[in-house]
């Protein structure tokens, strides 16, 4: 039985897919990629090593969708498809294909890939970049001034720590004609672009997943 005290919990060591169903059963939520950038945020406000370990130096799954169709993307905050993956048996290369009753208004922020390739994609990029980024503002659930504090605390983070001037890319999958939906995540700080595929459902997961939603203040359960 896990504590009501508890606000979130880490699922990891498993695939995406497998993790999630965990995380439903265990009475929580998964975070959205804003409460990730938040999470961060407040924790490398700390400086404190173990909170930094735990939020910064790990990547974060999120129940955020990411849907790649044609020269668009669609990010889907809380997306319900994702919360459904024990029942997914149909995947296609690890992406959730969505089916025409659903319906492809997806309520998600709409990016046009290439606007994406000129904010700079698949690589890492310079802090000027990251805030104007229109996929790092997706991130953000369209909260430019969280993004505006993140950007600046990360980059401030990794010149002190690593030395670099660059961080925050934006991974940018290829195109496809249905409608394919994968996982929003956020890579750790400090980590430098590769080439992949991310965000699958059938990939290693690292999900957090929160009680209730997080309150404004976060700096009294980083350590939780």
């Amino acid at each position: 039985m896990v504590s009501s005290q508890i606000k979130y919990r880490i699922y990891e060591g498993s695939e995406y897919r497998e993790l999630m169903p965990r995380l439903i059963e265990d009475g929580f939520i998964p975070i959205s990629t804003k409460d990730g950038l938040r999470l961060m945020l407040c924790a490398l406000r700390t400086k404190a090593t173990e909170h930094i370990n735990r939020l910064v130096d790990n990547y974060i799954d999120t129940g955020d969708g990411l849907v790649t169709f044609e020269e668009q993307l669609i990010m889907v905050p809380f997306a319900r498809q994702l919360r459904r993956t024990n029942a997914i048996s149909n995947l296609i290369g690890g992406k959730l294909p969505l089916i025409p009753d659903e319906g492809y208004d997806l309520g998600g922020i709409r990016l046009s890939r290439s606007d994406l390739e000129r904010n700079g994609v698949n690589a890492d990029i310079t802090k000027e970049q990251a805030l104007k980024h229109s996929g790092w503002l997706a991130r953000a659930h369209g909260d430019i001034d969280l993004l505006g504090e993140f950007v600046e605390a990360a980059y401030a983070y990794v010149k002190e720590r690593f030395g670099y001037d660059t961080t925050m890319s934006f991974y940018l999958p290829e195109k496809t004609k249905a409608p394919l939906m994968r996982a929003a995540f956020i890579s750790y700080l400090g980590w430098r672009f590769e080439q992949g595929d991310y965000g699958l459902l059938t990939n290693q997961g690292r999900i957090v997943g929160i009680r209730n939603p997080l309150p404004p203040r976060l700096e009294s359960m980083v350590h939780v």
